[in-house]
């Protein structure tokens, strides 16, 4: 299977796989595939300007939903802008990135001219990096750090004076190791938050980087007026509201993610690690794998670094489940070697 740059690009694998069966079932993304639909927006919002009430209530809103600062608060355009006009909110230096983690990150870094190193948590470390950068939940490798592990990551960098960003897109499920809370005007710490991933509403293109002022006075600048849409401020303030859905939702995706392991483990699947969003598994026939359920019309994001790995998210229904299960055990990949 060819490898795509991104999961969710549908159009691009229905081009490299015509044949696919119909319709594609898009387990590529680690989105929830049970989107927040409890609120719907009037269309005439889609008419106005974005106003500073409400841009403001959102943030008010999504402060108290991750304790955060208020203040320390800015709504961005998805987590993926934060990420690519970051690097130009500091003077070119070093910069060490915990991998195998989403690419984005180290692209970002070198397009703004930054010396990227890129390896384990424990030689980042010992880089004393002008800036290191740490995903948590890690994509695509589900790995989880404790609070107390990344605030003493935090004081081995302001140490050297140096900068911590955390990359939270997958923290919805785990909110307990979030270090949301822990952004301070003193502190030289900066968290990425998604909207999109954990409610299932990827297209309305809503994150948060939480953030000194002084930063986020350069992102702002940077992004320019109204970044946040009409609509998406409305749907977005009512759900980080809905605690009675969060709630229902959490326990959901447990159970679904539960059910996708034991699903994978029995066809002869490793699984290497995940999140309750998405997994990572592993098969030396990976590449055959992948190949096989994509003449199924199911879409697996695979890693050209990393041949034998492919992340998997969510199947949306039963039909979905039942589907997958069938390709699976078409593949009959059981007494295979992991190598």
């Amino acid at each position: 299977m060819s490898a795509l740059v991104h999961g969710g690009d549908v159009a691009a694998f229905q081009k490299a796989f015509p044949q696919a069966r119909l319709p594609i079932m898009d387990l590529s993304t680690g989105i929830n595939p049970h989107a927040y639909s409890d609120h719907t927006p009037e269309p005439m919002l889609a008419a106005r300007l974005p106003d500073s009430a409400a841009h403001s209530a959102l943030c008010e809103t999504f402060a108290a939903y991750a304790s955060a600062d208020r203040r320390m608060v800015m709504a961005v355009p998805g987590s993926q802008s934060a990420i690519s006009l970051l690097p130009y909110c500091f003077q070119q230096g070093s910069v060490a990135i915990v991998s195998p983690t989403y690419n984005e990150h180290g692209a970002g870094w070198v397009r703004a001219g930054h010396r990227v190193h890129e390896a384990t948590l424990e030689a980042c470390l010992g880089a004393a990096p002008d800036v290191l950068v740490l995903v948590n939940p890690n994509n695509p490798t589900g790995d989880t750090y404790e609070r107390e592990q990344v605030r003493d990551w935090l004081s081995l960098q302001e140490a050297h004076g140096g900068y911590l960003i955390v990359d939270e897109a997958f923290i919805d499920m785990e909110p307990g190791c979030s270090v949301s809370d822990m952004v301070t005007p003193e502190h030289r710490l900066i968290v990425l938050r998604s909207f999109g991933k954990f409610f299932g509403l990827a297209g309305l293109r809503l994150g948060f980087c939480i953030a000194p002022p002084g930063l986020q006075k350069k992102l702002a600048s940077m992004l320019g007026p109204w970044p946040i849409a009409t609509p998406t401020l409305e749907v977005a303030t009512q759900a980080y509201k809905d605690t009675p859905w969060i709630d229902a939702m959490q326990v959901r995706l447990k159970t679904d993610s539960q059910r996708l392991k034991d699903l994978a483990s029995a066809s002869g699947l490793l699984v290497r690690g995940g999140c309750p969003l998405f997994l990572l598994l592993q098969h030396p026939q990976m590449g055959h794998v992948a190949n096989r359920l994509a003449s199924d019309g199911i879409y697996v994001r695979t890693f050209p670094d990393h041949p034998d790995w492919a992340r998997w998210g969510l199947p949306a229904d039963e039909a979905s489940w039942t589907r997958l299960e069938t390709s699976l055990q078409n593949l009959n990949l059981k007494g295979t070697s992991h190598g």
